[in-house]
C-alpha cells in the first residue's frame, strides 16, 4: 500500500469523516448512485489478504457515483456472508437507500478505521474500474473504511476517486 500524501484537491475528500455522497450533493447540488452489481460471490485474494476476511463467501456491491454527467467515484462494499445474514434487515435497506445514508444515520454502526492510499496499474483495485473512466490517470486515490455493525460484524467500503471528481463545478 502506497501512503504518499495526496494533493490538496483530493485530501478533503479522502479525509472527510461523513458520507462522501452528501459532501458531493452539498458542493454540486447533485449526487446520484448507479448500482453496477450486488452479488454473493466466493471470497477473492484481495478480500482474504487485504481485508483479512476468512469466510468463504462475501457480498460485493459495486456502485458508481455521479454528479451531472461526471463519474466521480467507484465504490465497492464488501460484506462477509455472516455479517449480511445476521443483519439482513439493515442491508436490505440498500435496495432503497445508499450505504452512506444507512451507515451515518444508524447508532448500531461504528466506523473503526478510515484511511487512504494511492493506487496505480500495479494494484488489483485499479482494474475494478472501466478503463475509460480512469482517463489515463497514472495514479488514483482510494478511501478505505472498516465498519462494525452491532458491535461485532465487520463490513468494508472502498471508494476510488476518479479524475472527473476534480473537474466538477463547485
Amino acid at each position: 500500500m502506497q501512503t504518499l500524501l495526496p494533493p490538496a484537491e483530493w485530501a478533503t475528500w479522502l479525509t472527510h469523516k461523513a458520507a462522501l455522497t452528501e459532501k458531493l450533493r452539498q458542493e454540486t447540488g447533485d449526487a446520484r448512485l448507479e448500482l453496477i452489481q450486488q452479488v454473493m460471490t466466493k471470497r477473492n485474494w484481495w478480500d482474504r489478504f487485504f481485508l483479512g476476511i476468512s469466510e468463504e463467501s462475501v457480498i460485493h456491491r459495486d456502485v458508481m457515483i455521479f454528479s451531472g454527467n461526471q463519474c466521480c467515484w467507484f465504490a465497492r462494499s464488501v460484506i462477509p456472508e455472516s455479517t449480511f445474514e445476521q443483519n439482513n434487515s439493515f442491508f436490505n435497506r440498500l435496495q432503497k437507500e445508499s450505504l452512506g445514508q444507512i451507515v451515518f444515520n444508524s447508532p448500531n454502526v461504528e466506523r473503526v478505521s478510515l484511511s487512504h492510499y494511492s493506487i496505480d496499474n500495479n494494484f488489483q483495485e485499479y482494474y475494478w474500474i472501466k478503463e475509460e473512466l480512469i482517463r489515463n490517470a497514472s495514479k488514483l486515490w482510494v478511501r478505505y473504511s472498516r465498519f462494525i455493525i452491532n458491535g461485532h460484524f465487520p463490513f468494508y467500503l472502498i471508494e476510488i476517486l476518479l479524475p472527473d471528481l476534480s473537474r466538477i463545478k463547485k
